[in-house]
């Protein structure tokens, strides 16, 4: 009759290695899921987002505090860098806490963990592909992309900019959440 069947390629060997690989710089998951916090600067959760504008792609870093759900540092960038995470926390106050990411490569240099370290926090990251163990910062990525940028169309870069800062204010003082009391993060006592 003819008949043949179709079937899947394996996946070149560098990339079944590559998922295997482990990195020396990655340092254990702090967190363990557990996002819930009882102060302010306690467990913050950070990761960089690709905005995709007219002019090519913003990349977007951002710190949000479990404890209240609160962007407190962001910083937009043409690229994706040690130096945008490093204007992102040059900011950030001094505290005692988790700061979490991924495996991404910039969190993973000495530079941004030794960054973290001298500002008083402990460096947590997710296993490598679990991008649910930073869910927090992750779903404020798809709230920011789905409830604004998504209506507003594509902007230039500079456009962008403006926007995101529109909605990381509106977000933190105005937006009511459920789990905060019904209140804005920054009223979230």
């Amino acid at each position: 009759m003819g008949l043949t069947t179709k079937a899947r390629r394996k996946r070149p060997l560098f990339f079944r290695e590559q998922r295997k690989r482990t990195y020396s710089n990655a340092v254990p998951n702090l967190l363990n899921n557990d996002f819930n916090a009882s102060s302010k600067l306690e467990k913050l959760s950070t990761d960089v987002s690709y905005i995709k504008c007219t002019d090519g792609w913003l990349f977007l870093s951002v710190v949000k505090d479990l404890f209240n759900n609160e962007i407190i540092a962001h910083e937009s960038s043409n690229r994706n860098n040690a130096k945008l995470i490093m204007n992102t926390f040059r900011n950030l106050e001094n505290g005692n806490g988790i700061v979490h990411s991924d495996q991404g490569s910039v969190y993973l240099t000495e530079y941004y963990q030794n960054l973290i370290k001298n500002k008083g926090y402990k460096v947590s990251m997710s296993r490598r592909g679990a991008c649910w163990e930073n869910s927090p910062v992750e779903n404020w990525f798809s709230q920011l992309k789905e409830e604004h940028l998504k209506n507003i169309g594509l902007k230039t870069k500079e456009e962008s900019k403006i926007e995101i800062k529109k909605y990381i204010d509106w977000y933190n003082n105005q937006r009511i959440q459920k789990n905060l009391g019904y209140k804005p993060p920054v009223l979230y006592q």
